[in-house]
């Protein structure tokens, strides 16, 4: 807890985020802040014996980061997922209307709950198993990898190509910097997202403008160095693995792996 006297901040300062993500409250006794009092028993000697103060800045650290989260869907550089969704659950509309639509959206994201509601909720959320850019512990943990986690990690240096022969027809797609998945001009979240609107395009959506679902890691495969097409399940395991084993890919593919 830091203060002058007046202002009153209380920081959970060894927890391993940005230092703006350290502050739980922030509160001046000379404004009477309506969480004035609340705040400054959190600090009661009672109080601090207990594990409301932790359970507390958790409920907000959660809460900050689903906000933040939930804005990027409107923001101009990732909205396509939003776009995305919206055509799926829609008819007659193109991917320019929605996004022109969502431009003239108002967002305000609130959370009006009270301390004590926060406090219930924070106490039924499991802690996040691994932070983005750790490798899982165990080769079991495959599931948990994500194109972001091996671009971060050095294994992909986008852009890189991948392929697909599917129903005869061949399929390109290309990870980006930021991990995304681009087919068709539209960029996904997910390799699996990328590969359902792939077969989308050639046998066409399933019912209610769905795309088919898809497992974008042993869809999509990338040219290796030795001329083999290797699937994108490959390198997620050689990140599990600590990248030992990652195959080179060939630089005809149009970006480089490992």
């Amino acid at each position: 807890m830091l203060t002058n006297g007046d202002e009153y901040r209380i920081y959970k300062a060894h927890e391993d985020v940005p230092v703006e993500d350290k502050l739980l409250r922030s509160v001046r006794v000379t404004e009477l802040s309506p969480d004035l009092e609340a705040t400054l028993l959190l600090l009661s000697k009672d109080e601090l014996k207990t594990n409301r103060l932790e359970a507390l800045w958790r409920a907000n650290f959660v809460d900050r980061q689903v906000r933040a989260a939930l804005a990027r869907f409107f923001s101009r550089d990732e909205d396509m997922v939003l776009v995305n969704h919206v055509l799926r659950l829609t008819k007659h509309l193109s991917a320019d209307e929605v996004r022109s639509s969502i431009r003239r959206c108002k967002v305000n994201l609130e959370f009006p709950v009270t301390p004590d509601e926060m406090l219930a909720s924070a106490a039924g959320r499991p802690r996040a198993r691994r932070r983005r850019g750790r490798r899982p512990s165990s080769t079991n943990a495959t599931h948990d990898v994500t194109v972001l986690d091996l671009v971060e990690s050095g294994l992909l240096q986008p852009p890189v190509q991948l392929q697909c022969k599917y129903k005869g027809r061949d399929l390109v797609a290309s990870i980006d910097a930021d991990g995304a998945e681009e087919f068709g001009g539209t960029k996904h979240q997910s390799l699996s997202l990328a590969a359902g609107a792939a077969r989308a395009s050639v046998i066409g959506l399933r019912p209610k403008g769905r795309s088919p679902p898809t497992n974008g890691w042993t869809f999509w495969k990338y040219l290796s160095a030795d001329g083999t097409m290797r699937p994108m399940d490959e390198a997620r395991r050689a990140f599990v693995e600590g990248g030992r084993s990652m195959p080179r890919a060939s630089s005809e593919s149009g970006g480089r792996v490992g």
